[in-house]
């Protein structure tokens, strides 16, 4: 998954998915809403045409509550991966 990463200030993340999946991107605004040091998560895409997800974080420390759902994300599907083994 690649990122571009647009505004990174005290408080607040914003970055686009560049890969156009607005799967993934509600999924981790999903993970990120479960956690309680995050005030705010959304995402928005404008339309499938144009442009790329883009996904708000608000929180103390941003980058480490996104890093925190990611590795939730990646935990669980390795979870269904030893499922299905």
């Amino acid at each position: 998954m690649e990122i571009e990463i647009l505004n990174d200030k005290k408080g607040i993340l914003e970055f686009r998915i560049l890969d156009k999946d607005p799967g993934l991107a509600e999924l981790i605004v999903e993970r990120l809403n479960e956690d309680k040091d995050v005030s705010f998560a959304a995402y928005k895409w404008e339309h499938p045409l144009a442009g790329y997800p883009l996904v708000v974080v608000k929180s103390k420390d941003p980058r480490a509550s996104l890093k925190k759902a990611i590795k939730s994300i990646v935990k669980e599907l390795k979870g269904i991966e030893k499922v299905l083994e």
